[in-house]
């Protein structure tokens, strides 16, 4: 385990306590898919008290965490979501998820207050801790080269529902390294390397086996290559393959 995992597991361990022998909810900040992995295999470890993961819309993989004592209501996540989009759109850059995040860190707040970004039509949807949602609306005027207007908001339909490109594929076996293969078009030794290097994630845990099956519904993210959900059909090939259809998230 390395210093800065020891660190958040002292963190983590911290929050359960509070929250179990003071009866108080207690949060994290935004984690990462391999800390929601260190949580869970630290979990069994911790004392005893309920918690959950939310990210301020149901598909995020930047989650917060909230400990609340045994018996107790949770509580409301303090989530804002700050919509930052061009002054003059005739005008503005093509603007990137990392255009996006480079300007919010050059405003000197760090990566763990932030959550997902969202990107629809040249306009971000940066979910972030409620404590610095009013600062970023006020502080941020310009993405890369562009001016742009940040407000508070809330949490547009367009931006949170998933947009798809569906791939029919056929396959040996229903391997996860068989799955990144197809999806991102890979060899099955390159999606290995992937899963190797502790990039590839099911339902945001980490894994590193790289025959693991799938199962229906499952979303796949890889670091580097995007995500997808799988889905099974009861289809066979010719040569007895199965027919799956992998949906790669846009």
């Amino acid at each position: 385990m390395t210093k800065e995992e020891q660190l958040l597991n002292r963190r983590l361990a911290d929050l359960c306590r509070q929250a179990s022998e003071n009866y108080y909810c207690t949060f994290s900040d935004f984690l990462n898919m391999s800390e929601q992995t260190l949580f869970f295999n630290i979990k069994n470890s911790l004392p005893p008290a309920p918690f959950e993961l939310w990210g301020g819309y149901p598909d995020a993989e930047r989650r917060m965490l909230q400990f609340y004592p045994d018996g107790f209501d949770k509580e409301t996540f303090p989530i804002v979501c700050i919509c930052i989009r061009p002054a003059n759109p005739k005008f503005a850059d093509a603007l990137t998820h990392r255009d996006f995040l480079g300007a919010l860190i050059n405003l000197g707040i760090d990566r763990s207050k932030l959550g997902d970004i969202l990107i629809d039509n040249n306009t971000a949807y940066v979910f972030a801790v409620r404590q610095i949602g009013e600062y970023i609306a006020g502080l941020l005027t310009k993405v890369k080269h562009t001016k742009v207007d940040a407000f508070l908001c809330d949490v547009p339909e367009t931006a949170i529902t998933p947009h798809f490109k569906t791939k029919q594929s056929t396959v040996a076996s229903i391997r996860l390294d068989s799955l990144i293969a197809v999806a991102f078009n890979l060899s099955r030794s390159a999606a290995s390397r992937y899963i190797a290097s502790q990039s590839a994630f099911i339902n945001g845990r980490l894994t590193e086996n790289a025959s693991a099956v799938l199962k229906d519904n499952d979303i796949v993210s890889v670091r580097g290559l995007g995500r997808f959900k799988f889905e099974s059909t009861s289809l066979k090939s010719k040569k007895d393959k199965f027919v799956v259809k992998t949906h790669i998230y846009i």
